[in-house]
């Protein structure tokens, strides 16, 4: 079990108190965390995090297959999950992640904006 995050912060229920998510949706959060955590900026563990911000330097054409690369790296340590997709769209000012995950009979995706 883990506390749900919003927006990069603790979610919170209608008395303002943190509350949990569990199974599938917290692997997914679990996932996005690696994902969007920058390879190395976490003090405690190192190798927690992904290289995503390199995608900035590979030429479009070549993204989605370096992203599938990325993120089955970042997520290496997540046996239970299976990447099966990766979509990169570019807006403008960066880049989007969609990452379609499979956990058993389980399917999820987050997104991911760099």
């Amino acid at each position: 079990m883990d506390t749900k995050l919003y927006q990069g912060d603790l979610a919170a229920d209608s008395r303002g108190l943190p509350f949990f998510v569990d199974g599938p949706r917290e692997l997914l959060q679990q996932a996005l965390i690696r994902l969007s955590v920058q390879k190395g900026s976490f003090a405690l563990d190192e190798e927690l995090g992904s290289e995503l911000r390199n995608l900035r330097k590979v030429r479009r054409q070549d993204r989605k297959k370096e992203a599938l690369i990325l993120v089955k790296r970042a997520l290496r340590e997540m046996a239970c999950l299976v990447v099966e997709e990766v979509e990169t769209e570019d807006t403008g000012g960066g880049i989007r992640l969609t990452v379609w995950l499979k956990a058993g009979d389980n399917q999820g995706q987050v997104l991911v904006e760099l």
